[in-house]
């Protein structure tokens, strides 16, 4: 089985403040997505789709910020 080009791509050169962000949205996620597993075990599914909701959030905020810095070091000058 062949991996999607997408994966296969270098990681971008990506400046000390993005991967700043980048980590406090992970760590952020992470603190959802244990959230969420608790809450299922205590089946608040209310709470538990908040929480699945806010991790999802926080990863897609770190993607924006990775394909932004992958924009920015692979086309320098341009503005996002």
């Amino acid at each position: 089985m062949t991996a999607p080009a997408q994966i296969l791509r270098p990681p971008p050169a990506v400046d000390d403040m993005t991967l700043d962000a980048i980590a406090d949205a992970m760590a952020r996620a992470s603190v959802f997505s244990e959230s969420a597993a608790r809450f299922a075990a205590l089946h608040d599914t209310r709470s538990m789709a908040f929480a699945i909701r806010s991790a999802a959030s926080c990863i897609h905020a770190a993607a924006e910020y990775l394909d932004a810095a992958a924009g920015a070091s692979s086309h320098p000058g341009r503005v996002a």
